[in-house]
């Protein structure tokens, strides 16, 4: 009865305190100093008063999932981001799109993300949760999001969590915000709850995936990543399946025999940063044949999948060429950076702007050596921007680069094949601008937001409830 009592007059001093006009990062620091101070005391206030929800409308399960052993942290960590969604959602409206990728940098997946993030805002009436999920990369440089968009970091939160709390935390913010749309974009802590605990999100929201592209062992050819892992088992878990190429639709439905499940899987091109224009490519030929020597860029993640050793070869094969390569180590050590030591190769670190890039030095190419691939938005952005480009075929590349729009390569091409691809260049500087110039027009095209809209808006129930779409 005593205890019963003491629960009773938690909860109604929490009330209270819930109630009181002051902003998140004071309750933070109120929350901080009691957990410092009565530790034993703050753990019964939370156990007894659990966080409030901002919107429940029906429950996948108990607010408070079962952590592993000590939850108490995850717990805790819980009950304060509540106040933070609550006062988002005071300032910029409920919550329609939980959005969940692995980690807060800069790159392919977090920008495809920024682009759901533009169009739910705009067209979902609400605003966004962007939770970055897995164990965060030390040394990345984070990205700045809209209004209407809150970010949560989980590494943030509880730095030392593992993967069944990381696992537990996203199901409670799932469930404090109270989504329409849950989209795991690149995260594996997403596909996991979406293949392990579907029951937990399908009766209260939609549920959508991202994946762009198989990954490959380097030594025995084997499918490696989220596709391979996670794609067959979670398929029939998801209301949608949204890419950005039509080859990993493809092989993903001849791989794991999906052919039934067709209908719910969408290609979503991303739109270009840079707004393409037709300009861009004019006097291309006369730069190229003025020029005394071939200016090439190379511009990415400096990591394995990238190919970064065959930027060396390549140089050594064209001595008569200078090589600019931009960008930094996202995932893998910088293990080849000596093999860039080259008299014809400068290094330049991490870039923001394509257009600023270009104005750093003269470009008349750009190399895209990746071995593996979604639909890379380095090459729209730098394509846009009226640059010749010579790429192997990987993933959605052949969607983008053929023998019209720019210099395809074999998915295994050597350096001596890229080499081959610039030479041509060289003794071809019309050739080189007219291509450029068709890669102008399909990105126009195919890669404007309006174009992504449209193709969002394709998307059931992704920007407005309906049905869930039978198999």
């Amino acid at each position: 009865m005593f205890t019963t009592g003491v629960n009773t007059a938690i909860r109604v001093v929490v009330g209270w305190y819930r109630l009181l006009p002051i902003s998140s990062k004071v309750r933070d620091r109120i929350s901080g100093a009691a957990g410092h101070l009565a530790p034993r005391l703050y753990r019964r206030i939370v156990a007894s008063a659990g966080a409030p929800a901002i919107r429940r409308r029906r429950e996948a399960g108990p607010l408070w999932v079962e952590a592993p052993e000590d939850g108490r942290h995850s717990r805790i960590a819980l009950w304060r981001m509540s106040h933070k969604l609550r006062d988002h959602v005071v300032r910029n409206g409920r919550i329609t799109h939980l959005i969940v990728l692995p980690f807060l940098a800069r790159g392919g997946a977090e920008l495809t993300a920024l682009n759901f993030c533009r169009a739910a805002i705009e067209n979902g009436g609400g605003s966004v949760l962007l939770v970055a999920a897995d164990k965060a990369l030390p040394g990345v440089s984070s990205f700045e999001v809209e209004p209407g968009v809150l970010t949560i970091s989980l590494s943030e939160l509880v730095p030392d969590a593992d993967l069944a709390e990381r696992e537990a935390m996203l199901i409670g913010l799932f469930q404090i915000a109270s989504p329409d749309v849950f989209h795991v974009i690149n995260s594996g802590v997403g596909w996991n709850i979406i293949a392990k605990s579907p029951e937990r999100f399908r009766p209260v929201a939609k549920v959508f995936a991202s994946v762009f592209a198989f990954q490959f062992d380097e030594k025995t050819g084997r499918k490696l990543g989220y596709a391979a892992v996670f794609l067959k088992d979670a398929m029939p878990n998801l209301d949608g399946l949204l890419s950005d190429n039509q080859r990993l639709v493809r092989d993903a439905i001849a791989e794991y025999d999906l052919a039934n499940a067709a209908g719910r899987m969408h290609v979503i091109y991303n739109p270009v940063r840079t707004a393409p224009s037709p300009a861009g490519a004019v006097g291309l030929s006369a730069r190229i044949s003025a020029a005394k020597r071939l200016q090439v860029l190379w511009a990415g993640r400096l990591d394995r999948e990238k190919r970064i050793d065959l930027i060396s070869k390549i140089a050594e094969l064209c001595p008569n060429m200078d090589f600019h390569v931009h960008g930094a180590r996202v995932v893998d050590e910088l293990e080849s950076a000596a093999d860039l030591q080259l008299p014809n190769v400068r290094l330049y670190g991490e870039f923001e702007d394509p257009a600023q890039v270009l104005r750093q030095h003269e470009t008349h190419a750009f190399i895209f050596t990746s071995r593996w691939e979604g639909l890379p938005n380095v090459l729209l952005e730098f394509g846009a921007l009226g640059i010749p480009i010579v790429a192997a075929c990987v993933g959605g590349v052949g969607e983008l680069i053929n023998d019209s729009t720019g210099y395809p390569l074999g998915e295994h091409a050597s350096a001596a094949d890229y080499a081959r691809a610039l030479r041509e260049i060289t003794s071809h500087p019309a050739d080189a601008q007219s291509r450029a110039e068709a890669l102008i027009a399909l990105i126009s095209e195919r890669h404007s937001y309006s174009a992504f809209l449209r193709s969002v808006s394709t998307v059931r129930g992704y920007l407005s409830l309906g049905p869930n779409p039978s198999e």
